[in-house]
């Protein structure tokens, strides 16, 4: 896992974009999207109940 701070979504994209106060979070390099394929979309879902997120969990952000 790489540092928000340094992660680029595309090559167009700066590093560590618009959130100043969120430079030091991990990055999980897995998303889905309305064409995502099964393996895709089973990845992403496996990803997401590892971390766990919920209403009280302020460690762990989902972006959609």
């Amino acid at each position: 896992m790489e540092k928000y701070g340094d992660f680029r979504p595309t090559q167009f994209d700066a590093r560590g974009l618009g959130l100043p106060d969120r430079q030091d979070w991990l990055i999980v390099p897995c998303s889905r999207t309305r064409d995502s394929e099964p393996l895709t979309v089973s990845n992403f879902e496996t990803a997401l109940k590892m971390l766990d997120p919920d209403e009280d969990n302020e460690d762990v952000e989902v972006r959609c």
